[in-house]
């Protein structure tokens, strides 16, 4: 299986709200339409990022992205993508820019879903430091998974703990601006994103809380120097379709 994860900002020359209304009521429309009906689309689901994790403990600084969308494929997903492409690519012409697509491996380091479904997401995004190869900034990685994983695993609220290991980061070409049309067979040399990381909770306040209580844990990698950046989101998810 493959997991796509994207991230998006609004169009620049629109308001935030138009940008809203059009990829609520238009967009996400569109793909789950086809996620429902293309085999080997298992997934798709949508995140509004909230706000971000800042450099005095609290969730005050402003988000560098805006929406961020998941999907699950078996097999290659160029494959059920294809299809929909060229209607997908022109319809970010109204409503998004500075699209980025990445293709990850993904791995459930604590799952806990039982009767109810997680409702609240929190992700940490993580690029390496140029002056470190990949295998080497997994290697300074694990070790602080691993001290994550440890407190997760009994956290109260907390579901599902998953690392997405980024395998490659695909070109986008601007049509009316940056970023606008994806190309899902064209996968970028290099990209320094390395893993996501999603924490799902039950509610917003038990993630907060949890960060909260982990704050040490959390202060060397948004500092170690291994990483060039690392960020933290409090995203809103609404779910689309699940195939599995």
């Amino acid at each position: 299986m493959i997991k796509i994860v994207s991230l998006v900002r609004p169009l620049a020359a629109l308001p935030l709200e138009e940008c809203e209304r059009h990829y609520r009521d238009v967009h996400m429309l569109f793909v789950r339409a086809r996620a429902r009906s293309l085999p080997g689309f298992l997934t798709y689901h949508n995140d509004l990022v909230l706000t971000r994790y800042d450099v005095a403990g609290g969730w005050n600084q402003r988000p560098d992205i805006w929406r961020i969308a998941t999907a699950r494929f078996e097999g290659d997903p160029r494959l059920p993508l294809e299809p929909m492409a060229d209607g997908m690519n022109e319809d970010h012409r109204h409503f998004l820019s500075h699209y980025r697509f990445f293709k990850a491996a993904e791995e459930a380091l604590v799952d806990r879903l039982s009767g109810q479904t997680a409702l609240a997401k929190f992700a940490l995004h993580i690029d390496r430091s140029p002056e470190l190869t990949r295998e080497e900034a997994e290697r300074e990685l694990q070790p602080w998974v691993e001290r994550l994983a440890e407190p997760a695993d009994g956290a109260f609220g907390l579901r599902l703990l998953v690392r997405d290991r980024v395998l490659a980061e695909c070109e986008t070409r601007p049509l009316d601006e940056p970023g606008q049309e994806c190309l899902p067979h064209v996968e970028l040399p290099d990209t320094p994103r390395i893993a996501h990381l999603d924490l799902d909770f039950d509610h917003h306040q038990w993630g907060r809380e949890f960060f909260a209580a982990h704050r040490q844990e959390l202060l060397p990698l948004l500092g170690f120097q291994a990483f060039r950046h690392v960020k933290l989101y409090e995203l809103d998810e609404t779910g689309g379709v699940d195939k599995r």
